[in-house]
């Protein structure tokens, strides 16, 4: 009897075990939109071109903890003269396609993004050069905890390129004490401003990345409840491509803005 039950005192434990929350969040810098496990991105790359998805992690516990990025290419396009090339950056440095698992790992404090450590390239950027000529490949990313006792605090996500979505995966909303968050004008010159509907008064971090994933400029906003319309400092930015991250409380927000 006694062994029975410590049988099914192991049992129920690994069960357990198995259905353990991850503290990560990875989230979709192409938009407002959190990852969730063993979901699908889906981007589009022309022949001999270069595609990027940015993605950002979030340490959604209570405790610093170390994360690192692995990468499984599932399926590359292989064509006549070349095949298409998947490599990325991590950890604060970028790594040829030969390098499958990041030599660098990421230290999060508790309830922190790596968008919000200060250097370059540690959030996850994930590049595929595509082949002479178009075609599919699939490649695969896990974020996990370094700690060997902590094996089932990870998440693993997958990028399909020029796969047809039929639904729409790994989206979230993430607008849990605001709405209404748009980023006008866009394209904009000489300045541009945040227009967002608050659930209470509350303050919030805004960040503006540029295309590599460097972090240009941060501030903070004192949000009343209602509407509210705040100025971004976009005057010493070129003209390009950057990415606005808006968190406030548990939500976080990212919208592209250009710069003409």
């Amino acid at each position: 009897m006694i062994m029975k039950k410590i049988a099914l005192f192991s049992a129920l434990f690994a069960a357990a075990s198995s259905f353990a929350q991850s503290s990560l969040v990875v989230i979709n810098m192409a938009g407002a939109t959190v990852v969730t496990p063993n979901d699908t991105i889906f981007e589009s790359v022309d022949a001999s071109t270069n595609v990027k998805t940015t993605l950002n992690i979030k340490n959604n516990s209570g405790t610093s903890k170390t994360y690192n990025a692995k990468r499984y290419d599932m399926l590359l396009n292989a064509q006549t003269s070349f095949t298409a090339e998947a490599y990325f950056c991590f950890g604060g440095n970028c790594y040829g396609s030969g390098t499958t698992v990041s030599p660098n790992a990421l230290t999060l404090g508790a309830a922190q993004s790596a968008s919000s450590v200060p250097g370059s390239y540690n959030m996850l950027v994930a590049d595929l050069d595509e082949a002479e000529v178009k075609g599919k490949s699939w490649v695969k990313y896990t974020f996990f905890n370094t700690d060997p006792n902590n094996k089932a605090d990870s998440i693993q996500i997958s990028i399909k390129y020029n796969y047809k979505a039929s639904t729409p995966v790994g989206l979230k909303d993430q607008n849990l004490a605001v709405s209404g968050f748009e980023i006008a004008p866009n394209p904009a010159k000489s300045a541009a401003f945040i227009s967002v509907n608050a659930v209470k008064s509350s303050e919030a971090t805004i960040r503006i990345y540029n295309s590599l994933g460097a972090l240009v400029s941060v501030e903070q906003a004192n949000l009343s409840e209602g509407k509210n319309k705040i100025e971004l400092n976009t005057a010493s930015l070129v003209s390009g491509i950057y990415f606005v991250t808006f968190e406030n409380n548990n939500a976080t927000i990212t919208k592209r803005l250009i710069i003409d």
